[in-house]
């Protein structure tokens, strides 16, 4: 969900500048950027989810469930 709120909040943002920027500046999204964004945020998304669900499943159910903080 948080990748694409990004990719929206910037089409918007590209929208505004491209309407306050006059007739000689036009931006837009790209395709191959957004496939970017989308991978990049499923690999952080991957990492440090499955991180800390190994680490917990290696131990004692309420040692797992216990926050040390």
């Amino acid at each position: 969900m948080g990748c694409a709120v990004g990719i929206f909040l910037s089409w918007v943002a590209l929208q505004i500048i491209s309407g306050v920027g006059g007739e000689g500046m036009n931006y837009s999204l790209r395709l191959g950027v957004v496939w970017i964004s989308i991978v990049f945020s499923m690999g952080i998304g991957i990492i440090f989810g499955i991180y800390p669900a190994n680490k917990a499943a290696k131990k004692q159910p309420i040692e797992a469930l216990r926050y040390v903080g």
